[in-house]
C-alpha cells in the first residue's frame, strides 16, 4: 500500500449538481448544528470521489480529481499512521494460538438445564416497510437500509428509533445520483452517520460520514474513502463521534496481494487515521460493544499459516489494544465482539485441525479463561448483557443465563420462518432487537418487516415476575375452582 499524501497543486474541477439533488445538497440552515468541513474521498489511487453531500465545495472536488490524476490521497482528508499500543495482558505471540480440547470446554445445551422462564421481556414492536434491513448500533438509533422513496432510487438509508418507533429517511437518494448507483450499507451512533454507495456497473464505491442528530444529518457529509472494483466495499461501524472502516483487496482483481487497513475518522476532523494493518484480509466486520471495538485482522506468525487475531480496541482510544485471542491456524471467525471481559465469537465452518475452536458454533471466552460454547450453525453475531447471552439459531434464539446456569428458547416471530428473523443487536447494548419479514395470514405474501425490542430483567425483576405469575396462576385456579363449585351447587339445586 503506497504512502498517502495530498496533491500539492490541485487543479480546478467544474461540476453540475443534478436538479433532483438540490434539496439534499443544500447547505444546512443556520439553526442546525454540525461540522461544515468538506472532503472528497479517493481510495488507493484508483478513483476520485463522486461528490460531496449534503454540502459540496469546488475545492473538495478539485482535490479528489488531482489525487486521482497523480498523488494518492483521500481528497481533503490527510491520512495519519498511528501506532497500536498493546495492553500488557494482551497476547503478543501469534505463534501460540488458542487450542482447546472439547473436554475442557462447557457445552451450553448439554451441561445446563433448559427452562421456560426468559429474562428477556418484549417491550415494544413495530412494522417497517417491506425490504428494510436493520443493523446494530450502540445507542437509541439503528441504521436502516430500505427501499427508495421513488423509482429513481433503488435503496435509501434511514434510521429507526428503538424507543419511539420513528423511521425517518436520512439519505433519500445516493449522492452519486446515477441509475446504477445505490446505497449499499449504513451504520450510525447517536452522533454520527455513515453509509456506502456502490455503482453496480463498475463496482466503484464511496464511503460517506456526517454529523447526525434527531434522526437526520446535521451537517455537511464528508466522502471518507473511494475505490474501484479491486477493493471490496468497506465493512464499517460508528461509535460516539467516530467512523471506523476496513479497506481490503478484493478476492479477484489486480490488488489481491495488498495488505488491508483499519481507518478511523472523527467528526469535524480533516484527517483519517490508520489504526491497524492486516497482512491479508480481515476476517469479518468490526463490532462496537460498550467500551471497545472488536476487529479480526490476520496476525503475523512464525510460520506461513494464516492466523486471525480477535482484537479488542479501546473505544475512546482505538490505538489502545485491550486484549487479543489468536485463533488456530486457518480458522476464520464469522462474527466477533466483546461482552464484559470476554470475547463472543462464531465460527461458521468446521476445519480439519485446531481443536474445539475449529468446529462450527458460538463461543465465549478469552485466551486465558474457560471456553463456553454452543453447537449451532452461526447466523449472526452474539448479543449479551449482565451474564445473559442470545445466540441466533435457525428459527429461534438460544438465551443463555450464565449466573443461573440455565438456558431458554426465544421463538422467532409468527410467519417469519420462510424469510428468516435476525438480530439487530450485537455485543453489550441496552436492548435486544430483532427484525423479520412476515407473511400475511390470509394471502401468504410478505407484508412488512416486524421489529421487536426486548429488555433484560434483573434478578430482582425476574423474582418479582415469577411471584406475580405465581399469584396470577393461583388466582386463576381459585376462580376456576369457584366456578366449578358454583356449577356443582346449581346442578344439585336443580335435582331437588
Amino acid at each position: 500500500m503506497p504512502r498517502f499524501q495530498l496533491p500539492k497543486e490541485p487543479k480546478r474541477f467544474e461540476f453540475k449538481v443534478p436538479e433532483g439533488l438540490k434539496k439534499l445538497l443544500r447547505r444546512p440552515q443556520p439553526d442546525r448544528r454540525g461540522n461544515d468541513r468538506h472532503g472528497s474521498g479517493n481510495g488507493n489511487g484508483n478513483r476520485n470521489g463522486n461528490g460531496e453531500g449534503p454540502t459540496v465545495t469546488r475545492r473538495s472536488f478539485a482535490l479528489g480529481a488531482a489525487a486521482a490524476a497523480g498523488a494518492v490521497g483521500v481528497g481533503a482528508l490527510v491520512v495519519r499512521n498511528l501506532t497500536l499500543k498493546r495492553d500488557k495482558a494482551a497476547s503478543e505471540d501469534p505463534s501460540a494460538p488458542l487450542v482447546v480440547d472439547s473436554g475442557d470446554a462447557t457445552n451450553i445445551t448439554e451441561e445446563f438445564e433448559q427452562v421456560e422462564d426468559l429474562r428477556l421481556v418484549e417491550r415494544a414492536s413495530w412494522t417497517l416497510p417491506l425490504g428494510s434491513i436493520l443493523n446494530a448500533a450502540e445507542g437509541t438509533w439503528l441504521p436502516v437500509v430500505q427501499p427508495g422513496a421513488d423509482s429513481a432510487s433503488i435503496t435509501a438509508a434511514g434510521a429507526f428509533n428503538i424507543s419511539t418507533g420513528e423511521n425517518p429517511l436520512v439519505v433519500p437518494t445516493p449522492i452519486n445520483n446515477t441509475p446504477a448507483t445505490l446505497v449499499l450499507d449504513a451504520r450510525c451512533s447517536d452522533s454520527v452517520y455513515a453509509w456506502s454507495e456502490i455503482d453496480l456497473s463498475t463496482r466503484a464505491w464511496t464511503l460517506y460520514g456526517s454529523a447526525f442528530a434527531n434522526g437526520q444529518l446535521s451537517g455537511s457529509a464528508t466522502a471518507l474513502w473511494s475505490a474501484d472494483a479491486n477493493w471490496d466495499p468497506p465493512f464499517f461501524c460508528c461509535t460516539g463521534n467516530q467512523v471506523l472502516w476496513q479497506v481490503q483487496p478484493s478476492l479477484t482483481g489486480d490488488k489481491t496481494q495488498e495488505n488491508s487497513h483499519l481507518y478511523r475518522w472523527q467528526l469535524g476532523s480533516s484527517s483519517a487515521d490508520i489504526l491497524m494493518e492486516s497482512p491479508g484480509r480481515f476476517a469479518c466486520e468490526p463490532s462496537v460493544s460498550k467500551d471497545c471495538v472488536t476487529v479480526v485482522p490476520r496476525v503475523a506468525g512464525k510460520t506461513a499459516s494464516a492466523y486471525y487475531g480477535i482484537t479488542a480496541l479501546s473505544k475512546t482510544d482505538p490505538t489502545q489494544q485491550i486484549d487479543q485471542l489468536v485463533m488456530p491456524a486457518t480458522v476464520r471467525p464469522f462474527r466477533a465482539t466483546r461482552i464484559g471481559d470476554q470475547f463472543a465469537f462464531a465460527v461458521e465452518a468446521t476445519y480439519g485441525s485446531g481443536g474445539l475452536l475449529a468446529n462450527m458454533g458460538y463461543y465465549l471466552g478469552t485466551s486465558s479463561s474457560h471456553i463456553t460454547w454452543l453447537s449451532r450453525e452461526p447466523a449472526a453475531g452474539i448479543w449479551g448483557r449482565d451474564g445473559v447471552y442470545a445466540f441466533k439459531s435457525l428459527s429461534s434464539y438460544i438465551v443463555y443465563d450464565e449466573p443461573a446456569g440455565t438456558f431458554s428458547v426465544l421463538l422467532a416471530a409468527d410467519r417469519a420462518v420462510d424469510y428468516g428473523e435476525y438480530p439487530a443487536a450485537t455485543g453489550d447494548t441496552d436492548s435486544f432487537v430483532t427484525y423479520s419479514t412476515v407473511k400475511d395470514s390470509n394471502t401468504g405474501y410478505p407484508t412488512g418487516v416486524y421489529v421487536r425490542a426486548y429488555d433484560l430483567l434483573t434478578s430482582e425483576q425476574m423474582a418479582q415476575k415469577k411471584a406475580e405469575e405465581a399469584k396470577a396462576k393461583a388466582q386463576e385456579e381459585a376462580e376456576k375452582a369457584a366456578e366449578e363449585q358454583a356449577r356443582a351447587e346449581a346442578e344439585e339445586s336443580e335435582e331437588y
